[in-house]
């Protein structure tokens, strides 16, 4: 999957990149136990979401240079906010810098 980051993503949309980074960390910690405290509906969205992006057909098709991953990165973004709690307290476990991966997404209370 990483090789699909690098040879779809590149250089471009450096936030949906870290963000892809990060859901497949989160998601990988999560199958393996190593960070159980993750509310299962952040888990959930951060799955749809990556399913989403891997679907070849999609709103915008991915062949298109540049364009094909915006609506991709969108979808991303919304799961991100809406998981937004789960996410923080993730970066907070992994001591990950949250405005790398969350800048528009005020913190959780």
């Amino acid at each position: 999957m990483h090789e699909k980051v690098a040879s779809e993503v590149g250089n471009h949309h450096q936030l949906f990149r870290r963000q892809i980074d990060l859901a497949l960390r989160l998601l990988s910690d999560h199958v393996s136990g190593r960070c159980p405290q993750i509310p299962f509906h952040t888990i959930a969205l951060l799955t749809a979401a990556l399913y989403y992006w891997l679907q070849p057909i999609d709103v915008i098709p991915d062949f298109i240079p540049v364009a094909g991953t915006s609506d991709d990165a969108l979808v991303l973004e919304l799961a991100f906010e809406l998981g937004a709690a789960g996410l923080d307290r993730y970066c907070t476990f992994k001591d990950i810098p949250r405005e790398s991966v969350l800048p528009n997404i005020p913190r959780s209370r």
